[in-house]
């Protein structure tokens, strides 16, 4: 089998499909301390974004619509629910990866080329990408595409003067996706040429999770409900069961986890978790509070005495 990358793709962002882009940064800045790069358009999608920048040009995109006829598949997703309808895959070389594809008897499409129009100006850095989307029979291709700069990656991007936050967060560390059966996606993701890591039980997420490492660190995270949260109870199930396979959340490295519980309103009083897992100290933050997403802020405890409630 021909390799389909040429290294390691990394995480590049998740998306956070919004039905008031307004009211989404207001929770976002004001009530989760992030800080939030200027607004941009995709003409040719019908769609607007913002969101929240990182030191290693990772980012949280907050996504809505302005054209209904265009962002189609945005305004269905948005009619029963917010929250991410995908995350994205940073690679090189995506003609070379659908020419391996195609070598494999995919069915795989060219590259496009996609643009963003800001509302600021963005100091002559690059607004266009190629993106690729896999094959129509590629389960985890309902979630997932590949997006590659026509940029060199290390370029420090203007946005880079929002990667500061308040709540400390860094970059994106994790996506979790919410299946059905782990054994489907971990084999269309070794057909990509990723390869399975741990794997270990989350009595906090109620799931077997498979983690498949991408590059700088990053990873997709598979959760399957444990046998005994199949019933309704489980968040897990619940979440299936309502919106089927999915991005049910994600974790943000931060600096200082003091700051990120700092930075955090008052307002969010009961839609946060605090908790040790293994080396970490993280904070959990519901997704009724958060756009739809389940977000966990992680660092490690070195140290950290978490505070009576």
């Amino acid at each position: 089998m021909s390799a389909i990358f040429s290294g390691i793709p990394r995480l590049d962002h998740i998306a956070i499909g919004v039905s008031s882009l307004a009211e989404a940064e207001t929770i976002y800045k004001e009530q989760l301390g992030f800080a939030l790069f200027p607004r941009g358009r995709h003409e040719q999608y019908g769609t607007e974004n913002s969101g929240a920048w990182f030191a290693d040009n990772s980012y949280l995109e907050l996504l809505t619509y302005f054209d209904k006829e265009k962002a189609s598949w945005l305004v269905d997703f948005l009619r029963t629910q917010e929250g991410a309808p995908f995350f994205v895959l940073q690679a090189s070389s995506l003609d070379e990866v659908a020419g391996a594809l195609r070598r494999q008897g995919c069915a795989a499409a060219d590259p496009s080329v996609g643009t963003i129009s800001y509302d600021e100006l963005t100091d002559g850095a690059s607004a266009s990408w190629k993106t690729l989307f896999l094959p129509q029979n590629f389960v985890c291709g309902r979630t997932m595409f590949l997006i590659e700069y026509d940029h060199p990656t290390d370029t420090v991007h203007p946005w880079n003067r929002y990667s500061v936050h308040a709540n400390s967060a860094d970059r994106l560390l994790s996506v979790w996706m919410a299946v059905n059966d782990r054994e489907v996606f971990i084999k269309e993701y070794e057909l990509l040429g990723l390869k399975k890591g741990r794997e270990w039980e989350d009595t906090s997420r109620g799931a077997y999770i498979t983690e498949i490492p991408l590059g700088d660190g990053t990873k997709i995270e598979l959760l399957q409900p444990l046998s005994s949260n199949k019933a309704n109870d489980g968040i897990l199930s619940q979440f299936l069961q309502k919106r089927g396979e999915g991005v049910i959340g994600f974790t943000i490295q931060v600096t200082d986890i003091k700051k990120s519980k700092c930075a955090l309103s008052d307002n969010l009083s009961g839609y946060v978790t605090e908790m040790n897992v293994g080396q970490h100290h993280s904070i959990w933050i519901h997704p009724e509070a958060t756009n739809g997403v389940w977000i966990e802020l992680q660092s490690p405890v070195l140290n950290y005495t978490k505070s009576a409630s």
